[in-house]
């Protein structure tokens, strides 16, 4: 199963994003050891292809998603969004998935990104 959480942001400024991903969160079961890597997509719309995400952060870039610790039951990273990204007070989509060494791909944070009006 996922978790849906909002997140709130302000419009023009770098913005640092508190993640957690729970095994509760991994639809794939509940140990996140196997998990290898996290993607920040950030998307105009959840219909969007992840092609036409406005911002792709993957933490294999430490300055764009890092991971801080990481244990079977959860693993705890920073998103950092750039300004450029925040252009625009208008509700966005994000997804965040936990990518193991095998190639899975599951889905662990997803939601809407308001935006505020700076």
């Amino acid at each position: 199963m996922s978790d849906k959480i909002p997140i709130t942001l302000n419009e023009g400024n770098d913005e640092t994003i508190a993640l957690t991903v729970t095994a509760t969160a991994d639809p794939g079961g509940d140990d996140l050891s196997a998990a290898t890597s996290l993607e920040f997509y950030l998307k105009a719309d959840d219909c969007d292809p992840d092609a036409e995400a406005e911002l792709v952060l993957t933490s294999a870039d430490v300055l764009e998603l890092e991971i801080l610790t990481h244990t079977a039951t959860e693993i705890t990273a920073e998103a950092h969004i750039p300004a450029s990204a925040l252009v625009g007070s208008y509700t966005r989509f994000y997804r965040v998935d936990a990518l193991s060494a095998a190639g899975d791909r599951r889905t662990a944070l997803y939601g809407p990104v308001v935006v505020n009006d700076l």
